[in-house]
């Protein structure tokens, strides 16, 4: 059965290296105890050569923001992450994680939140809740404005 590595990859308009790459820096940034992947394992995979295991299956899925089963191939539905509202404080908080070279479990410890309830926000496309949210923004040294300060939050009626 032939997953969708590939065609997920190309949807974002990235070379195999560049995957590898940004794949590379999200594992790191998140915390996801992985060994960096090289460009040729992603030929493999999406090749059908060699396949992940199903916990590097899980980083993938949460890479792309896509259900696991679609990316396999078990599914031909492309199945996203809860809602747009949740991606998009998925990425603002990649964007500050990055910003600030901060990983997920430093600012789950300034936060006073679990490296569970974060990584669960993040890899689950869970909703957190409004408290939540502030304490993230603490633990990033940000206020809860800052984090929001970006289309479509920062745009009014006209």
């Amino acid at each position: 059965m032939k997953n969708n590595i590939k065609k997920e990859r190309l949807n974002i308009g990235l070379t195999q290296k560049d995957l590898a790459d940004q794949f590379n820096q999200f594992i790191a940034k998140t915390d996801i105890d992985l060994k960096p992947v090289s460009y040729a394992a992603i030929s493999r995979w999406e090749s059908g050569e060699n396949e992940p295991q199903y916990y590097v299956w899980q980083a993938i899925s949460s890479f792309f923001h896509v259900d696991i089963a679609y990316l396999r191939g078990y599914s031909s539905g492309k199945v996203t992450f809860e809602n747009e509202h949740n991606t998009l404080f998925t990425k603002r908080l990649y964007f500050y994680l990055n910003q600030k070279n901060m990983t997920m479990n430093r600012v789950a410890t300034l936060a006073g939140l679990s490296a569970t309830t974060l990584s669960s926000i993040i890899n689950r496309g869970s909703s957190p809740r409004i408290d939540t949210v502030f304490k993230i923004c603490e633990g990033l040294g940000i206020s809860f404005t800052e984090f929001f300060d970006f289309p479509p939050y920062n745009e009014t009626e006209k």
